[in-house]
């Protein structure tokens, strides 16, 4: 596992500086994050960053939704795209909140606040988030193995 900063450095250079220096967030997450990781397995990482108060009243094609790297496996959402899909209690963001704390690169005060009060993001739609994606995984196994 890497530290916080090594994380940020190896985000590309089109990776606006307030995502670097406003980072509130960042876990190890896929296999690692699971304890399936195998000697073959990558690092995922994927954070929660706050955005300058001046992008949030902009309406161009500049508005900040998320930073990806995909050669290190690194994306780093905004916080307002970040509570946006919690809401709406998408699996791949929900399970942020419930990481296990051995696998937190990094934790901004804010964050505490926030991971005491994940249970505000589980509603009755987690059923269907949940099951839809389960479905859509055993769709994908079954493509996989019968291709």
């Amino acid at each position: 596992m890497h530290n916080k900063d090594q994380v940020v450095s190896m985000l590309n250079s089109s990776t606006p500086s307030f995502v670097k220096d406003d980072l509130i967030f960042l876990v190890l997450s896929g296999s690692h994050a699971y304890g399936m990781a195998t000697a073959e397995s990558d690092l995922d990482y994927r954070g929660i960053c706050m955005v300058p108060p001046h992008s949030l009243f902009t309406t161009s094609i500049d508005h900040f939704n998320q930073a990806e790297d995909k050669t290190n496996d690194i994306t780093i959402y905004s916080i307002i795209k970040y509570f946006r899909l919690a809401a709406q209690v998408n699996p791949n963001i929900v399970e942020l909140l419930f990481v296990d704390p051995s696998v937190i690169v990094y934790k901004h005060p804010i964050m505490d606040r926030i991971l005491k009060n994940n249970n505000l993001f589980i509603s009755q739609k987690a059923m269907h988030t949940f099951s839809g994606y389960a479905v859509s995984q055993l769709k994908r196994v079954i493509v996989i193995s019968v291709g």
